[in-house]
């Protein structure tokens, strides 16, 4: 995989996160400033899928969201959200699977659609809460980010050497939990290394 960038809202640019020498990932400079506002309350698994599949339906043309893509576009936005918010985005902990990080629920909840698309919504939100704003524009931010992206992509981003995944895949086993501390401390050394660029 090779860096790419590409444009983003008001003509930032941002740089993926790829076998390159910074080897990082960027969302917009001005996105740190969430993190001085309050922050979010841990949502159902789901119910932050299917912001990613509402906003990807308005989009044009429509990004189509495999199970693969969802889960990790889920887990990613975790990541940031522990770093910029400080609180988990889920409520459910990561686990290290095979290919990357999977939330458990999320996956049961989407498994049958193997390849395919998902459909909106997933069945299966039984939080009554409304995404916070800062929810809301953090999950926006990361579809801008990283939806161009397949899931193989974004698995293969995930589960790199040295990220979250693993050193839990090789120190605690096969489908172990990916400690929350872990993965902020995973994404405050991509954002600063965002700002040293």
């Amino acid at each position: 995989m090779q860096n790419c960038t590409s444009p983003l809202r008001n003509g930032k640019e941002i740089a993926y996160y790829g076998e390159n020498k910074s080897g990082i990932w960027r969302l917009p400079k001005d996105f740190g400033l969430l993190s001085e506002r309050l922050g979010v309350m841990a949502y159902n698994p789901i119910k932050v899928a299917n912001e990613f599949l509402r906003l990807a339906q308005v989009r044009q043309p429509a990004v189509q969201l495999t199970p693969l893509k969802l889960l990790k576009l889920v887990y990613i936005a975790h990541g940031w959200s522990l770093h910029f918010l400080h609180e988990p985005l889920v409520n459910e902990q990561a686990e290290a699977w095979q290919y990357g990080p999977v939330v458990p629920s999320l996956y049961r909840a989407v498994r049958s659609y193997k390849a395919s698309p998902v459909n909106y919504p997933i069945v299966g939100d039984n939080d009554p809460r409304d995404l916070s704003e800062d929810a809301a524009s953090l999950i926006e931010a990361v579809l801008d980010t990283y939806g161009s992206f397949s899931g193989v992509q974004l698995s293969n981003m995930t589960h790199m050497p040295n990220t979250p995944w693993s050193n839990t895949w090789h120190n605690l086993g096969r489908n172990s939990v990916i400690p929350n501390d872990e993965i902020a401390q995973h994404y405050a050394v991509l954002a600063a290394r965002q700002n040293q660029n």
